[in-house]
């Protein structure tokens, strides 16, 4: 388990006013480090091909959770990021037989399956399963917008 990766260094927070705990005893002044604090599990994906691959653009790795229903369907708990056209992102390449690491968020909820990642510009390539926890809702939240 890692901290979430966050894209933006958070500058250090001023100093609380004089006397300001003494009122507000459970707020937390503790700095959150740069990682973030959300726990999430790293991604490791390999190129097992013979070609240099195109696997994001701009921040973007474009992984998607997908999480059994209680039905045993597949579907995806979270919206994928779409940048609009014409923005001039710079592309990533994953030349054959090396890695990428990046970071899938642990959800919490009451209900416990089995999830897996998705890669979103195929989405044909998929991860290992994993036991998880999420919010049923989120089925209904999420809606699958790779096009």
């Amino acid at each position: 388990i890692i901290g979430s990766v966050n894209r933006f260094i958070v500058p250090p927070l001023p100093p609380p006013p004089p006397n300001f705990g003494k009122d507000n005893e459970d707020e937390d002044w503790e700095r959150k480090p740069y990682r973030g604090s959300i726990k999430s599990y790293p991604i490791f994906v390999k190129n097992k091909t013979n070609d240099t691959l195109n696997v994001g653009y701009g921040e973007f790795i474009p992984l998607l959770i997908e999480a059994r229903d209680s039905l045993g369907n597949w579907k995806p708990i979270q919206e994928p990021y779409i940048y609009f056209c014409g923005t001039g992102l710079t592309n990533y390449y994953l030349p054959p037989e090396q890695i990428i690491i990046t970071s899938c968020k642990l959800f919490e909820g009451d209900y416990e399956t089995k999830m897996r990642v998705v890669f979103g510009f195929d989405k044909i390539t998929r991860s290992n399963e994993f036991r998880g926890k999420m919010n049923y809702e989120q089925f209904d939240e999420s809606e699958e917008r790779f096009y």
